[in-house]
């Protein structure tokens, strides 16, 4: 989906278009189902934030079931809403962990319409949420797009680890060069990755045509000694937690030991 809304800006270029046009071929959000189907997945809580903006935004939570925790807020991608978001999250949930699913401005049904400074402003309105319960340690998860959301973030604030899953170095470097300089946002993750100290775990899946893998080379590169980038071998853009959630909490838990493949 970015892939293809990118490549469409290149057309709009050429005529001349305006910084919300622009926005709309970048941000994908989808509106709230009629019908919320989980299936065999615990249907989370609905929690509510307040961001800086004073836009009132829902996103869900799974509480964790012991005292001693952790909290894991993630963030999806340019598309979706919440409800998608947490179909996606639900195999991260384990007792000892809360999971918050975040989302954003014009997602689902919160107000707003997004861009960059706004995301990331309601990022920080999350993880003031999981800071409330008092955990030990804050993680961060982010996708595609939500990556470049939970990067900045962790650049900006305290947390104890990020994990990316499908993320580009920056916005632009995904767009034809002709038209790099006439997009809004930029989500340069490269830029400000090298500032983060704590563990990251840079996800890409190598048969990923939206972000190819080649993205997540250029956002390692740009990192400290910190980062590990995994190759998750023939994984597309989409793909599902279940099968590699247990290495994705061991990354989080023992970093130090950790030999994610």
């Amino acid at each position: 989906m970015l892939a293809a809304s990118l490549a469409c800006l290149l057309a709009l270029a050429t005529t001349g278009c305006s910084a919300s046009v622009m926005r709309d071929r970048v941000f994908k959000p989808d509106p709230m189902p009629a019908r919320l189907e989980w299936q065999s997945v615990p249907e989370p809580e609905t929690v509510t934030v307040t961001n800086e903006d004073g836009l009132v935004l829902r996103g869900y939570r799974w509480p964790a079931k012991t005292r001693n925790h952790v909290s894991l807020v993630f963030f999806h991608g340019n598309g979706g809403n919440r409800y998608t978001a947490a179909l996606m999250a639900a195999p991260l949930r384990r007792p000892d962990a809360e999971i918050i699913v975040a989302s954003y401005r014009g997602y689902g049904d919160n107000p707003g319409e997004p861009d960059e400074k706004g995301l990331f402003r309601d990022a920080a309105a999350f993880l003031k949420l999981a800071r409330q319960s008092e955990p030990r340690k804050i993680y961060l998860f982010g996708f595609s797009l939500g990556g470049a959301v939970a990067l900045h973030t962790a650049a900006t604030q305290p947390v104890d680890g990020v994990v990316t899953l499908g993320t580009f170095s920056s916005l632009r470097s995904m767009a034809p060069a002709l038209i790099r300089g006439m997009i809004p946002d930029q989500f340069n993750s490269a830029a400000i990755i090298r500032t983060i100290k704590v563990p990251l775990f840079l996800l890409h899946g190598t048969a990923d045509t939206t972000v190819p893998f080649e993205q997540g080379r250029k956002l390692r590169a740009a990192a400290a000694d910190n980062a590990l980038l995994v190759r998750l071998v023939d994984a597309p853009h989409n793909i599902t937690l279940d099968q590699i959630q247990d290495r994705i909490w061991t990354a989080l838990l023992q970093p130090a030991s950790s030999t994610l493949p």
